[in-house]
């Protein structure tokens, strides 16, 4: 077994970058990203995602922890975040992965519910989809969500939330055991963590303090940066940051708002501040950030 603090911790498997777009999601084929790595994925862990594995064709080792277990055709694997996970797959798969981003987990969790959906990806689990009367709902739907994601149309925003809230009640109600408790996790150090994000999530635009957060979770700053660091390789401000920078380019791609408009909504009461924070972060202004992306996505 691979010790945990030495497992790496990926944005999206063998990437150091940042979330790559403005997107909460992220979908691709099997092949996509294993083909060229000789079907193999390594253990690894991810922070502030999760993660939907769904295997159409062929076969697949699936590596959790120190176990491993067979998948075939028709299986779904949901990965919680910080779950240390890896795949090696036949030269035939076919599938689909979808990365969910924690915010949008969250936004989910709102339309379909928040106690179901933190229960479907509090643990990692293997769903034999096949078996289920509702397998081909399931396919249609993953497909459908990932013929929309590489499409550039109007409205795609919209559509593929509403395709994954549809996806979540299915999944909700098949993987879900009946009466089946919140697992509660393993270590104290990746809870915090979690609470962490979570709290990230209800106050990045807030401007809170890294001391106000360690206070909310009743942990030092020290042990909170600790934690961050232990965990991801990053202070907990730097994660703050990054939540914020990618709200903020949502915001510059997706809306009209101006960029003073953009930096007031995120808590930066001089847009200047707010322009210096984003090039520090990018290497770009948001004019030329938005430019540079465009709105085509809508």
């Amino acid at each position: 077994m691979t010790a945990f603090h030495t497992v790496p911790v990926f944005k999206l498997y063998g990437e150091h970058q940042d979330w790559p777009t403005p997107d909460l999601l992220h979908c691709e084929a099997i092949a996509e990203r294993s083909q060229p790595l000789d079907w193999v994925i390594r253990p690894h862990r991810h922070a502030g995602l999760f993660q939907l594995l769904y295997l159409r064709q062929g076969r697949a080792r699936v590596q959790h922890e120190s176990q491993v277990h067979e998948l075939g055709p028709g299986g779904l694997v949901v990965v919680p975040e910080m779950s240390v996970h890896g795949f090696e797959f036949d030269a035939d798969a076919q599938g689909l992965v979808l990365t969910l981003a924690n915010p949008l987990v969250q936004r989910l969790g709102e339309r379909v519910s928040t106690a179901l959906l933190t229960q479907l990806f509090a643990e990692f689990r293997l769903c034999a989809l096949v078996t289920s009367p509702q397998h081909a709902v399931i396919d249609d739907a993953l497909w459908q969500i990932h013929n929309e994601y590489i499409a550039q149309a109007p409205g795609r925003a919209a559509l593929m939330e509403a395709l994954l809230a549809a996806l979540m009640v299915h999944l909700i109600r098949y993987c879900l055991p009946a009466g089946g408790l919140l697992v509660e996790p393993a270590m104290t150090g990746v809870d915090h963590f979690g609470d962490f994000n979570r709290l990230i999530e209800q106050h990045y635009a807030d401007g809170w303090t890294v001391a106000r957060y360690a206070q909310e979770l009743g942990v030092t700053t020290a042990h909170l940066n600790s934690i961050c660091r232990r965990t991801v390789a990053q202070s907990a401000l730097q994660l703050v940051h990054q939540r914020i920078l990618l709200e903020a380019k949502r915001l510059l791609v997706y809306t009209a708002q101006t960029v003073a408009q953009v930096g007031d909504r995120l808590g930066f009461s001089d847009p200047g501040y707010f322009t210096r924070f984003f090039k520090r972060q990018t290497g770009q202004s948001p004019r030329d950030f938005r430019r540079v992306a465009g709105t085509s996505r809508w």
